[in-house]
């Protein structure tokens, strides 16, 4: 009995390669340099790990600074409408003192991205290189 196949990839006499995929463009490419990356030498390798890892250091010290702009904007937001909207007292003094302190808040955090970018984005360079003593 000869079995029934379905239509489509993976079907009876269907060919062997798949189209490529509109959400991701590019994963063919990355499907080929994946195939060859063994053929790769040790240093190319290195400087592939260093690249991605500095890419996610910058990647989280820009996304570090959008936090930091946003906190810092809706500080700004929050006190101007405080001081727009409420009346003198306390209750205006205790919303000017939080929209104060957040926007001591957002400048740490950028001080801090900032640091953390300059004291690790350096790091991903710092892979052993292999001895080639042995080769």
């Amino acid at each position: 009995m000869i079995p029934l196949s379905h239509k489509g990839l993976g079907a009876i006499d269907a060919p062997a390669t798949t189209t490529p995929d509109a959400a991701t463009p590019h994963a063919d490419a990355a499907m080929e340099f994946a195939r060859h990356l063994p053929q790769a030498s040790a240093d190319a390798a290195l400087a592939i790990l260093a690249f991605t890892a500095n890419q996610a250091v910058a990647g989280q010290v820009t996304f570090a600074h959008f936090l930091g702009e946003l906190a810092h904007a809706h500080a700004y937001d929050l006190s101007t409408a405080g001081a727009g909207a409420l009346p003198e007292g306390a209750l205006r003094d205790a919303v000017a003192s939080l929209a104060h302190w957040q926007a001591r808040v957002a400048a740490g955090l950028i001080d801090a991205a900032n640091q953390y970018g300059r004291r690790c984005a350096h790091l991903a360079f710092a892979f052993p290189r292999p001895s080639r003593a042995r080769f």
